[in-house]
């Protein structure tokens, strides 16, 4: 710290602003006291240099902010310039020439009226003070909301006034501001933290760092803590991490520190003051600990191919201390161990690893994940217009490692003829061959793939009309098939006739229609190489083939008389003779016998008839002949 009246006034000062209290003339008092101790106002009136209740003018701002920035030699080189039209006589026209300079707007001059001119002494109000002090650390006001509540919105969420100075501004905002309310509000301005260094209180009176001395044990300990003592700036806040440390009035402070493992650990302590100066220090104190008698691992270990991560191994010695250093070995089937770090194979699954020290053993589950970058691969990538197909994805790592995936997906389209499920079933409203976009995040990281999903029409079959063969018949059908997609086609057919057969390739149903007579439902089928298929049946009836005609003999004529029986047939080696009666023509009571004799006698003619027809089916040993019969009858 440099200018130790200045810092211990500062001290003061901001013990005051830190504490966000409301305004009140005690508070302005302070604050004016403070800004007397830093040299920033100069006594008004021998009996009553802050002059308190006075009203503030625009001129003493002006001066206040000045004397801030350390900026007098500067101001009092301007002295006498003109920059407003009511400044160049002024006591503050060099501090409000250099201001004008200093300070930066967008739009209008906020230091001039509508005439252009400054008024120094004229008093101000606190909105107005609020207004020049913000241009100062560079706040904007809200751009959406009416003045004065654009200013002291911004003013209250940066600390620089209360709500409750916020409600006493508003009630009158064009009451003057008093000197103790100017001082107060400067006191918060300049010890804002807006500045480039921190706040102006910093940047121009204080930039040294506390002093900060750590102490602990030289040699290593063997209990579960220690304890740190040290010293730093009076007035100084002590931290270590998030842990703020209590500080004695002279300095002197002391902290526990757990000491968990028996390692070396390396303790840090920062000190800042009251402005904001950091200073950070560190000492190292070593844990010793006992032999190991505890090993435990968690898990499982999962890691992508080819990679290595660190196995979280617990060793205890008796008293439960940690000991991360002591050392280990370890096997696994799928990668190796090294010192509480395991590196996977190029094989990915599931496994486990056997980690040891000294007597002690333990064993944790070991995941191998595909490694990155992986390829994305679609199993099935062809569907038919309007039918639904779930993206089925696989995962190929560089090292061949293969696997579906089923979480971690997104899909995409840009078709307007393609929809998407966020479960990845896709659907096409046309055929064609649609890009899909798939992003997929894994344990091996993200990848992301453009592949195509074929759409197709597939095959179809004209119908076939009924058809009929009779037994032993040749058979030639041909199956009619559109095929829009132009794949290669398969034929099959059940149901078919014995004899019949489809050739796969042409689809040409052929062969002998064998086997029973009837009406058989054949069914058609053909294929093409995506697996899409269509089918068609019809009828196909097999008819009995007729028998062969009879061989005739020659006719035999007999003649008979009127009362008498005719004289038997006689075919040589006949076995038997049978009457066919629907194609004979006898005399009532008339028969023939099996031995080609004839039974029963002609008693009577049918009007002009005297010949009849006798139609004889005879059996001998080489089958069957017709053998026509003619009767003669004499009257």
């Amino acid at each position: 710290m440099r200018r130790t009246a200045l810092a211990t006034a500062l001290i003061l000062s901001f013990v005051g602003s830190s504490a966000r209290a409301d305004y009140t003339p005690a508070a302005g008092a302070q604050a004016g006291e403070q800004l007397m101790r830093l040299d920033l106002i100069r006594g008004k009136y021998p009996g009553d240099p802050l002059a308190l209740t006075e009203n503030a003018t625009r001129a003493e701002l002006i001066s206040l902010i000045v004397r801030a920035m350390h900026r007098e030699e500067r101001a009092a080189a301007l002295q006498g310039y003109p920059a407003y039209p009511d400044t160049a006589d002024h006591w503050a026209s060099g501090e409000i020439a250099l201001a004008q300079r200093l300070l930066r707007w967008s739009t209008a001059d906020p230091l001039a009226d509508a005439q252009g001119r400054f008024r120094p002494d004229d008093p101000l109000t606190p909105v107005e003070a609020l207004q020049i002090l913000m241009l100062l650390i560079d706040l904007q006001p809200e751009s959406k909301t009416p003045y004065p509540a654009n200013y002291l919105n911004i003013a209250v969420a940066e600390g620089l006034i209360t709500e409750q100075d916020r409600a006493m501004i508003q009630s009158d905002p064009e009451q003057p501001a008093s000197r103790s309310m100017l001082f107060y509000l400067a006191d918060r301005a300049f010890g804002s933290d807006r500045g480039s260094n921190g706040s102006y209180y910093r940047t121009y009176f204080d930039t040294a760092a506390p002093f900060l001395t750590l102490d602990g044990p030289t040699s290593p300990v063997g209990s579960p803590s220690v304890r740190i003592t040290g010293r730093t700036e009076s007035g100084a806040m002590l931290f270590v991490g998030e842990r703020q440390i209590p500080v004695e009035p002279t300095g002197d402070f002391s902290f526990d520190v757990a000491l968990p493992a028996a390692t070396t650990y390396t303790i840090q302590a920062t000190a800042r003051d009251l402005v904001g100066n950091e200073i950070t220090r560190s000492v190292q104190v070593t844990r010793t600990g006992g032999p190991p008698v505890s090993l435990t691992a968690e898990g499982p270990v999962i890691l992508p191919a080819g990679s290595t991560a660190s196995v979280p191994l617990t060793i205890l010695d008796e008293e439960g201390t940690l000991l991360p250093h002591a050392p280990t070995s370890g096997t696994s089937d799928l990668g190796r161990y090294r010192e509480g770090r395991f590196t996977a194979g190029e094989k990915a699954g599931n496994g486990t690893l056997t980690v040891r020290t000294g007597a002690l053993e333990t064993t944790v589950a070991v995941q191998v994940v595909l490694a990155s970058p992986a390829t994305l691969s679609l199993e099935r990538a062809h569907t038919l217009v309007n039918q639904p197909l779930p993206l089925i994805v696989r995962a190929t790592d560089p090292f061949g490692n293969s696997e579906q995936v089923t979480t971690g997906l997104t899909f995409a389209s840009q078709s307007p003829d393609v929809t998407i499920t966020t479960d990845g079933t896709f659907t096409a409203s046309q055929s064609g061959s649609y890009p899909v976009t798939i992003s997929y995040t894994g344990p091996g990281g993200p990848v992301t793939q453009r592949l195509k999903v074929r759409v197709l029409l597939g095959p179809s079959l004209e119908s076939l009309p009924p058809t009929s063969h009779r037994l032993g018949d040749w058979v030639r059908i041909q199956a009619v098939v559109t095929n829009p997609d132009g794949e290669a086609l398969t034929f099959g057919a059940t149901g078919l006739p014995q004899g019949l057969a489809i050739n796969p390739a042409t689809g040409e149903i052929t062969g002998y229609a064998d086997g029973a007579t009837g009406v058989y439902q054949p069914t058609v089928t053909v294929t093409s190489t995506s697996g899409y298929s269509a089918s068609q049946g019809f009828e196909f009836t097999v008819l009995d083939r007729p028998a062969p005609p009879i061989p005739k003999l020659a006719p035999q004529y007999i003649t008979v008389a009127l009362g008498e029986t005719p004289l038997p047939v006689s075919v040589k080696g006949a076995l038997n003779y049978q009457l066919l009666p629907a194609q004979s023509y006898l005399p009532d009571g008339l028969t023939l016998n099996p031995d080609g004799s004839f039974s029963g006698v002609i008693n009577a003619l049918p009007v002009e008839e005297d010949l009849f027809i006798a139609t004889v089916l005879v059996t001998l040993p080489d089958g069957l002949r017709i053998l026509p019969v003619g009767i003669f009858v004499l009257k």
